[in-house]
């Protein structure tokens, strides 16, 4: 079955689950990062540059969007591979890596954004060679430092589909973010209705993207171990 299919399926077969993990996880992190960055862009105001500012806000929703991934991949996982007590597990997963992930994805983010100074074309490299960390230290079950490497191979492997699919994601996201936005600004311009409905739409569309790499992950190395196993026989 296609992994889009898959993922629509398993989003509405699980969503209550999958939203309580992002009430529980993502709404924390989406508050501080708002909280984080509009005082760094109150401050930053006074100044005749937002760059400060536009670097903070990239550091730390790239920083959330890998830390936050841990638990729905986890769930996935533990839903297909048939466990109990999947959320659970999801949770159990995400305090035990967590922060593991969190130090990995500091130095992850700080090099993509150093990349990204080099004309972009780097940032984006590393950004997609390393993104599937999160995923291999679920499969794994080992820390980021032991993962990274398998990740590394993985992104090398599917570097086109994996960075197609990241843009694809990422067009998809900001299309349906501008819709919301527009929709709310018909109706009012508090800022606190568009910071609530951009919180909300994420805390909908993150889940089932996070849900979409899983399988297409699970896709990949079903793939990658079919032709390991090929390439053994014809030695």
């Amino acid at each position: 079955m296609h992994p889009f299919r898959e993922s629509v399926r398993f989003y509405a077969r699980n969503i209550e689950y999958l939203l309580l993990l992002a009430f529980a996880i993502c709404l924390p992190f989406s508050l501080l990062h708002a909280f984080v960055t509009n005082y760094v862009y109150f401050w930053t105001a006074f100044t005749q540059t937002n760059a400060f500012g536009d670097f903070v806000n990239t550091f730390y929703m790239l920083l959330f969007f890998i830390v936050a991934q841990l638990p729905f991949i986890q769930y996935v996982q533990s839903e297909v591979e048939g466990e109990e007590k999947g959320i659970r597990r999801a949770f159990h997963t995400f305090f035990v890596h967590g922060f593991s992930v969190f130090l990995f994805g500091v130095l992850y983010v700080l090099l993509v954004l150093a990349g990204s100074l080099l004309f972009i074309i780097p940032g984006l490299i590393v950004l997609t060679l390393f993104f599937l960390t999160p995923y291999m230290i679920v499969i794994r079950n080992q820390s980021a430092w032991k993962s990274w490497q398998a990740a590394f191979q993985l992104g090398k492997r599917y570097f086109f589909p994996l960075s197609g699919l990241l843009l694809l994601i990422s067009v998809v996201e900001w299309l349906i973010g501008f819709a919301g936005l527009f929709g709310v600004a018909m109706i009012t311009s508090n800022y606190a209705a568009f910071l609530f409905s951009q919180i909300m739409l994420n805390l909908i569309l993150f889940p089932f993207m996070v849900v979409l790499m899983t399988f297409y992950v699970r896709k990949w190395r079903i793939e990658s171990s079919g032709e390991n196993r090929s390439e053994l026989l014809t030695k």
